[in-house]
């Protein structure tokens, strides 16, 4: 899918590594994990011309694997970008036709970051995760394959 590509070229510019689920990541660090929720469709009729729209909408799980307080350290810096997201949707640029397209990628925070330890040992935390719904709206031409 287009508009998917570019949003994850966009993140990668703003030094967010991500991937999209299903892919499994082999990264410790800290990482988004894309995955698809919902394809909408919708459109108006002006003077005898449809347009059509689509919202994309897909989950945003900040993931980091780590034992040691770099690895918190790593996580709080990452999270920082995330924030900027949030208060500053992402522009997405899609060249389509030899024309320049931003679309805007809305963030927002839906479920707050924890630390999860592993069962035998308190001492440092195993994972971390915290979760986002992105939110992109575009015309529906944007998408199709040329």
């Amino acid at each position: 899918m287009i508009i998917i590509e570019a949003l994850q070229e966009a993140l990668s510019k703003k030094g967010i590594v991500n991937i999209l689920k299903p892919q499994a990541s082999t990264v410790a660090d800290a990482h988004a994990e894309l995955g698809l929720i919902g394809l909408t469709v919708g459109g108006e009729k002006k003077d005898n011309n449809i347009k059509t729209y689509e919202t994309l909408t897909l989950s945003c799980d900040i993931v980091s694997l780590g034992v040691s307080i770099d690895y918190v350290k790593e996580v709080s810096k990452f999270l920082k970008k995330m924030l900027e997201l949030c208060i500053d949707s992402l522009d997405v640029p899609l060249i389509k036709n030899n024309r320049e397209y931003l679309i805007k990628a809305h963030f927002q925070k839906v479920r707050e970051g924890s630390f999860e330890y592993p069962e035998d040992s308190q001492v440092l935390p195993a994972e971390y995760r915290e979760g986002y719904i992105i939110t992109m709206t575009y015309p529906s031409f944007l998408n199709e394959e040329e």
